[in-house]
C-alpha cells in the first residue's frame, strides 16, 4: 500500500532525531489532501418569500337599498316592497323628524326616552319611527292605509285586548325563524302598530306602546 511504501522510502533516510516522524506526517496531511474532492463554492439558498393567501369574497349580484329593520324583515317581503321581495313603487325616504308625517295627518313620535332614533316615509303612505328604548330595538309605523303594514308576516295567535279605548290589540307573529310581538291600534282614522325587533316580550312591547301614547 502507498502509506507502507512511503514509510519505508522515509525510514531508509537518516534526518536529524524527530524530523522523520515529521516528514511522514506532512507527507501523509498532504496525500491526504489530494485525494479529497476539490470543494465548490456553496450555492447560496435563495430566502423563501412566504406567500400570502387572499381570500375574495364574492361580489353580491344584487344591492338592496334599505333603511331601518323594517326595510329588511325577517318574514320575506318588507314594508312597502311587492310580494317578489324587491323593492318596487314609491321609494323609501330617510326624514330628519317627526314634524314630516304632519304632512301625512299623522302624529307620530318615539318616546322622549327613547335613543338611536331616526324617522322614515315609506311609499309615501306610511310613517316609520326606529328607537331603542331600555336596550331593545323597536318599530312604530302609523298610515291610513287600512289592513296589516307592520312588514310581519306570519302565523298569529295569542291575541290579547290590552287597550279598549284605542282598541290595541297584542298578537304572537311566529314568521318560521323566531316570534314578535306585536300591538296594532287606531285612532278612528290612522291605524297604528309597534313591535320589537331582538326579542321583546310581550311586557316590554306593552311598555314601548304606553310610552308612544304619552
Amino acid at each position: 500500500m502507498i502509506d507502507k511504501k512511503i514509510k519505508e522510502s522515509i525510514d531508509s533516510i537518516e534526518p536529524e532525531s524527530g524530523a522523520k516522524e515529521r516528514m511522514y506526517q506532512n507527507i501523509m496531511k498532504k496525500a491526504q489532501q489530494q485525494s479529497e474532492p476539490i470543494a465548490t463554492p456553496a450555492t447560496p439558498k435563495k430566502k423563501t418569500i412566504p406567500f400570502v393567501r387572499y381570500a375574495l369574497p364574492i361580489a353580491a349580484c344584487f344591492c338592496l337599498v334599505v333603511f331601518g329593520l323594517s326595510h329588511f324583515s325577517p318574514t320575506g317581503p318588507s314594508v312597502g316592497s311587492t310580494e317578489s321581495g324587491v323593492m318596487g313603487g314609491s321609494p323609501i325616504v330617510e326624514v330628519e323628524s317627526a314634524e314630516e308625517f304632519r304632512a301625512l295627518g299623522i302624529t307620530l313620535d318615539a318616546p322622549t326616552e327613547a335613543q338611536e332614533v331616526s324617522y322614515a316615509v315609506i311609499d309615501g303612505e306610511i310613517a316609520e319611527v326606529q328607537f331603542t328604548l331600555e336596550g331593545k330595538t323597536y318599530l312604530a309605523l302609523a298610515s291610513a292605509k287600512e289592513g296589516d303594514f307592520s312588514g310581519l308576516y306570519g302565523q298569529e295567535s295569542d291575541a290579547e285586548t290590552v287597550d279598549a279605548k284605542t282598541n290595541a290589540i297584542l298578537v304572537s307573529v311566529d314568521v318560521g325563524t323566531g316570534v314578535y310581538q306585536k300591538i296594532s291600534w287606531t285612532n278612528g282614522k290612522i291605524n297604528y302598530c309597534v313591535y320589537g325587533t331582538d326579542g321583546a316580550d310581550r311586557n316590554q312591547v306593552f311598555s314601548a306602546y304606553e310610552a308612544l301614547k304619552k
